[in-house]
């Protein structure tokens, strides 16, 4: 692709997939594994659906196989503080009980999706209730590829569950009904699911700043599952679930570069989120070498032109009035020395020392505010700011691909494929102004 394009490998900082080990395996080999980034809506997805053991196969499967011997010790560990809470037995008595409620429920889904009949009653019932045609709502089936499904599904379930008990007591063959201490586990379930739902909507943007808030939201997760206190067990058991999966995928996650600069760059994290203070002091040596090589560079460009300042030397008598003034900016060029390789740069040190900015302001925004004050800074902010945190742009260009790419429209030629997808990116005010 690279070669198609004409791009040039050395200026690609990031290239962002998803966890198949063929892509990871390929950017690895193509750029290093220190351009990598795995995708953090597919990571996100991914503890939603380990945790929920619906999809699940056995109770063996807890732990990734393939683990190195150093990591061995640190996983035992997990697992001990994982099982705090619950034994195992019980553990897996919530898990099948949440398992038993699922498919319950699942059950009387798809019975309203196959009947006709209990889905007009459905439409009735709300109808009655006040809701205008065309506006009523529909249960929702989980799918296991489509993110966020089971909490969807489980929301849309919930919200009906009246309509749905005015159906099924109008059709006695249907199937049975949830009970009110069932509705009230798959509230709880619910509840600790929709941190990850909300996690993921918010991460999955396009016009904004993702990456800078990688290391923040994985930090607000773990305090928010962690000051979380559900009732039932079987929410007990998801939550655990939830925190044992957040610190294996994510306990390296303040070590990977690309991360550590974008958080540390944006002015509204800084240094704040960073749980190791090793990682905090890496994040800003990695970015104090960048502005140093910049600002070197730009000493050797003013060593360049000073041997072609036109200069008249000190106490020389001519018409030129500003030539005293020239042999003394030319002496100055010359006593020149760059800052202390040693320390933090000046704009580092001044960056550090101001506060943050609002959490709803856009980073971009505010660096325009102080580029005078930091101008090579600014440069390598904009750089890994830019950074996109998932590969959701993908996964949307495909969807539409998809939508264009039909049956009727299947003697689309590539190149009219291209433009009419470049023409459905391109923003209405552009269109309209």
């Amino acid at each position: 692709m690279c070669e198609d394009w004409d791009i040039d490998c050395n200026k690609i900082t990031c290239v962002v997939t998803d966890h198949g080990a063929n892509m990871v395996a390929a950017v690895k080999a193509e750029f290093g594994e220190s351009k990598h980034l795995p995708c953090f809506a597919h990571t996100i997805n991914l503890i939603a659906t380990k945790s929920v053991p619906l999809y699940k196969e056995g109770y063996g499967a807890r732990v990734e196989p393939v683990i190195e011997e150093e990591e061995e010790i640190l996983l035992e560990e997990q697992e001990e503080t994982h099982f705090l809470e619950l034994d195992a037995q019980a553990e897996i008595s919530a898990e099948l009980s949440m398992i038993r409620i699922i498919k319950k429920m699942k059950t009387v889904i798809k019975f309203f999706k196959a009947s006709e009949v209990a889905s007009r009653l459905l439409r009735e019932y709300q109808m009655q209730d006040g809701t205008k045609e065309g506006c009523c709502l529909a249960l929702i089936l989980d799918v296991r590829t489509r993110w966020n499904s089971i909490t969807l599904m489980i929301e849309r379930f919930l919200l009906m569950t009246r309509f749905i008990s005015q159906v099924l007591l109008a059709m006695p063959k249907g199937p049975t009904m949830l009970s009110g201490g069932e509705i009230l586990i798959l509230r709880e379930v619910c509840s600790v699911l929709k941190p990850l739902m909300s996690v993921m909507m918010e991460m999955s943007g396009e016009q904004y700043v993702t990456c800078s808030k990688v290391i923040p939201i994985v930090r607000m997760l773990k305090l928010s599952y962690t000051s979380l206190n559900p009732e039932c067990m079987e929410a007990v058991s998801l939550k655990a679930n939830i925190l044992f999966y957040l610190d294996k995928y994510f306990k390296n996650v303040e070590k990977m570069k690309l991360l550590a600069m974008s958080t540390f760059l944006d002015p509204r994290f800084k240094k704040l989120h960073f749980e190791s203070a090793l990682a905090a002091s890496n994040a800003v040596s990695w970015t104090s070498d960048i502005v140093k090589e910049q600002i070197r560079r730009v000493s050797q460009e003013k060593s360049a032109e000073e041997q072609t300042y036109p200069v008249t030397s000190a106490g020389t008598t001519g018409t030129d009035i500003w030539s005293f003034h020239d042999s003394l900016v030319a002496d100055n060029m010359k006593k020149y020395v760059p800052e202390n390789t040693g320390g933090l740069p000046t704009e580092v040190k001044m960056y550090l020392n101001t506060p943050e900015s609002p959490r709803l302001q856009n980073p971009f925004e505010v660096w325009e505010g102080i580029k005078e004050q930091h101008p090579e800074m600014y440069k390598v902010a904009t750089k890994y700011l830019s950074l996109s945190a998932t590969s959701v742009p993908s996964e949307r260009l495909f969807s539409r691909a998809g939508q264009l790419v039909t049956r009727l429209r299947n003697r689309l030629s590539g190149p009219h494929i291209d433009m009419l997808l470049f023409l459905q990116s391109v923003d209405e005010n552009v269109w309209f102004s």
